[in-house]
């Protein structure tokens, strides 16, 4: 092929040409460039930490206090909790149709809710 343009340098003088047009037309069309594309997340995590407390304590004092004041939220599909010594994290996946931000404030103000945690227990997360 380059061989070819060699030989043929008004078909390669077209051809530079018709790429030069195309990316000005293309710097014309006012392409959106976005270094960090707006994604809506389909996950909520609720993290608490519970030092020097063992996965059967942060389960009883924590854990099971978060699944129970969320666990009746509208527009949560599944619940994943993880209780291991001294954290406890509970993920919550949305369903589709659900605006993450409402979702996020009920969970937000159901977390805030919940006096009962231990008194080590670090504000959740």
């Amino acid at each position: 092929m380059i061989a070819w343009f060699t030989r043929n340098a008004v078909a390669a003088n077209l051809l530079m040409f018709s790429i030069i047009v195309g990316g000005l037309l293309a710097l014309q069309t006012e392409l959106t460039l976005e270094i960090f594309p707006d994604a809506e997340p389909d996950t909520i995590s609720i993290g608490v930490t519970l030092r020097s407390a063992t996965p059967e304590d942060v389960e009883l004092g924590v854990t099971s206090r978060i699944e129970d004041a969320v666990q009746d939220i509208e527009g949560i599909d599944r619940m994943i909790s993880e209780s291991v010594e001294g954290s406890a994290s509970v993920t919550l996946e949305l369903e589709d149709g659900y605006d993450p931000r409402d979702v996020l404030d009920d969970v937000k103000s159901r977390v805030d809710a919940i006096n009962t945690f231990p008194a080590e227990a670090e504000k959740p997360v």
